[in-house]
């Protein structure tokens, strides 16, 4: 996981954001990574993308006007009709039990909203077409893909760039079309063209032609969406494998070509129903299409599973896995596989024990169960560290490609001593390194052979050094975390004490640094890895020129400033940063603050004092000759002190 303290190496950022044909990358890291950065983002920047931020602006565009504009006509279109049918009867509207406001009074408010009101829908119903701007390009330039599925024996092109488009056209449409009844009906109730009388509803001829109409639509688009749930099929997971099953094709699949024909006959019995009184036809289509749906589709599929497959499964499901297995390895590029037999020798020679050497020790003997007993028993540490299992992965050893079993320390916030806000999102915010080993060595205990233990991990085995072995996002540790606050954040648990996260940022900032101590002109020379150097002390009072340190690089010379008694650069005469601060209780306490040198303003005041140090590594981090000063200050002036004393962090 890269790191986020800012003075570490390895510290690296990059984010991207792109909004519309713009595109801005911001990369926190070395100088000249960033320039290698933008040396090869530039190329592709040229290349003419305006082209598809057009083509997906255009296509968007007409989306919007195409399915915007069908909403509103066939909306528009039909309450336009609801709201011009008058009522047969004036006596209706004196008989209603809605207790509604009168026609004269709904009817012109009716009129005058219909436009906005339909518009509105429109838009909005073309914003969401315009959405789905890439189905519709998959769709109009698919290519074949010259395998056909088993069962319908269409290419799998349909089902890819096709079916899903078609499926979002039908539901578009019926949405429409039930949305357009209910506010059809919704009108006609208004208007009083349909009303709940003593005697029982009573309903205008042209309103109940009209509603048949709608109704008739709404059937045709229904037995369409039973057509394509066919398709769907493939997509089942009813069986032991993925796709259609033996109870999917010998029961779903009749059912839904039934239900198709069904609703038609539905939609034939609405039209036969304009012209004739009475509800019987259509009533009759609707009891059967419902006893047929549940039926169909419910209680038959599930008594054929339950006692014709189950009782012999294996053999009723048998096409159904031949196909999944042949489709499967076509789809991975496995299906030219030849089988070859090798037949097997019952010799075992020394000299094919030395030939195979490398395939014997990585021949696994430890179990994956009992291996996660003990990793748990021995390595846990705390109890809120848990190990989720046991994986087997293969490293390259002092030279050997060795298979390894590990697993992963991870957070359990079900184990912690106290489950609360705080200790879930602030402090307990992450588990800590790994436990791994060979698959086939044990100890003179009998206990598994670690390559990688405790905490901090120590490796040996030739095991790569692990240096970031915090982990915030694991198969248990999936609750979010909040770092880099105020809060105390523990990193690990060491004996009875606990090393924090600001205490490790703490020290990251004091070694990564070249770093002068005031009181003695000694400096660490850059921090890790960096041979502590010995520099003269400081000159005396009268005369602070006379002291001059070589840097770490050894390149430059550095001298006290005559006034400041800081180090100053002799080449270009630019002030190093210099920080002082008072100390506070603890690390997390606000002290007062005083700098000088390049980035000053950035400590003006009081700071956290570990936030202190994250500042001045980022001020630092642009430093191209780096030297971080630390003093003390005057408790009374909030200034640096005439003679400077290094503050003891």
């Amino acid at each position: 996981m890269p790191s986020y303290v800012l003075d570490d190496p390895d510290y690296r950022r990059l984010r991207y954001l792109r909004y519309a044909d713009d595109f801005l990358l911001g990369f926190a890291g070395p100088r000249s990574e960033a320039e290698e950065i933008k040396r090869s983002s530039i190329p592709s920047l040229k290349v003419g993308y305006t082209q598809v931020f057009t083509t997906v602006l255009t296509l968007r565009g007409w989306l919007v006007l195409g399915a915007g504009g069908i909403v509103f006509i066939f909306l528009y279109a039909n309450l336009w009709m609801a709201a011009r049918t008058a009522a047969p009867d004036v006596l209706w509207e004196l008989d209603d039990q809605l207790g509604l406001p009168g026609r004269a009074v709904l009817e012109p408010l009716i009129r005058r909203v219909l436009v906005p009101a339909v518009a509105v829908i429109a838009l909005l119903s073309g914003i969401r077409a315009s959405a789905s701007w890439d189905m519709l390009l998959r769709y109009l330039n698919a290519t074949p893909f010259g395998v056909t599925d088993p069962l319908f024996g269409r290419d799998l092109a349909f089902f890819v760039f096709e079916l899903p488009l078609w499926r979002f056209i039908y539901g578009g449409a019926l949405t429409l079309v039930m949305g357009t009844l209910v506010l059809s009906i919704a009108t006609y109730v208004l208007l009083r063209s349909l009303v709940l009388t003593a005697q029982g509803p009573r309903m205008a001829v042209g309103a109940r032609n009209h509603l048949l109409g709608l109704a008739a639509f709404a059937l045709v688009l229904r037995a369409i969406g039973f057509w394509l749930d066919r398709y769907e099929l493939l997509y089942s997971p009813r069986g032991v494998v993925f796709g259609a099953s033996y109870t999917d094709v010998h029961a779903s699949l009749p059912a839904l070509g039934a239900l198709a024909a069904i609703s038609l006959l539905c939609a034939a019995a609405c039209v036969l129903q304009i012209g004739r009184g009475g509800w019987g036809f259509l009533v009759a289509g609707l009891v059967v299409l419902a006893v047929v749906w549940v039926g169909g589709l419910g209680v038959y599929p599930a008594l054929l599973q339950r006692l014709q497959v189950t009782p012999n499964e294996l053999e009723a499901e048998r096409p159904y896995i031949k196909h999944n297995i042949r489709m499967t390895r076509q789809a991975y590029g496995l299906d030219g596989i030849k089988e070859q037999d090798f037949p097997a020798e019952d010799r075992l020679t020394a000299a094919a024990l030395d030939r195979n050497s490398l395939t014997i020790k990585n021949i696994r003997l430890w179990d994956h169960r009992p291996l996660l007993t003990s990793f748990a028993q021995l390595q846990e540490i705390r109890t809120y560290y848990k190990f989720a299992d046991v994986d087997v992965d293969r490293y390259t050893l002092n030279g050997e490609l060795r298979q390894i079993m590990l697993s992963a320390r991870e957070m359990s916030y079900a184990h912690l001593p106290s489950r609360v806000w705080i200790n879930e999102h602030l402090t307990f915010t992450h588990g800590f390194g790994l436990v791994a080993g060979p698959v086939n060595r044990i100890t003179p205990e009998g206990l598994p052979d670690l390559f990688v233990q405790d905490i901090p991990p120590a490796v040996k085995g030739g095991m790569p050094k692990i240096t970031r072995p915090e982990i915030y996002y694991g198969e248990l540790s999936n609750e979010y975390a909040i770092v880099r606050t105020k809060s105390q954040e523990l990193n690990y648990p060491a004996g009875d004490q606990n090393v924090t996260v600001w205490g490790d940022a703490y020290a990251n900032a004091r070694a990564g640094l070249p770093f002068i101590n005031l009181s003695t002109g000694t400096s660490n020379n850059g921090g890790p890895g960096g041979t502590p150097g010995t520099f003269a002390p400081l000159a005396p009072a009268d005369k602070p020129e006379t002291s001059t340190y070589s840097t770490y690089y050894g390149s430059t010379a550095y001298k006290l400033d005559t006034k400041s008694g800081y180090p100053v650069n002799e080449g270009d005469g630019l002030r190093r940063l210099a920080v002082g601060f008072r100390t506070g209780d603890h690390t997390g306490s606000s002290v007062p603050v005083t700098a000088e040198g390049p980035g000053a303003l950035n400590f003006a005041g009081y700071l956290d004092e570990s936030d202190l140090f994250f500042r001045m590594a980022a001020t630092l981090s642009s430093d191209t000759n780096p030297w971080l000063v630390v003093g003390r200050i005057d408790q009374s002036t909030n200034q640096f002190c005439g003679q400077p004393q290094v503050n003891q962090y």
